[in-house]
């Protein structure tokens, strides 16, 4: 959507993400040890229509990330409800 309000025509996107965890802390092995990922990288590549101008391509990124609906929620958690129900 937001490239194409931009008319920027991306091809072949290739994107990876990587991460770093430190499991001591999920298998309880030291408690100082925070559960979860430490760090998040996201590489995203792509390709654009030859000629397409750099500022339109760099408003697409600025764009992507403010609506990116999963990374919003990863930099600012949203409330969690859960139940157990024990039968």
């Amino acid at each position: 959507m937001v490239a194409n309000l931009l008319s920027v025509e991306p091809a072949f996107p290739v994107v990876s993400v990587a991460g770093d965890v430190d499991v001591r802390g999920t298998m309880v092995v030291d408690r100082t040890v925070p559960i979860g990922f430490q760090v998040m990288r996201c590489d995203v590549q792509m390709r654009v229509k030859a000629g397409t101008d750099p500022r339109l391509v760099g408003q697409r990124e600025a764009a992507a990330e403010q609506s990116c609906v999963v990374l919003q929620m990863m930099r600012a958690p949203f409330r969690i409800e859960t139940h157990f129900d024990a039968c």
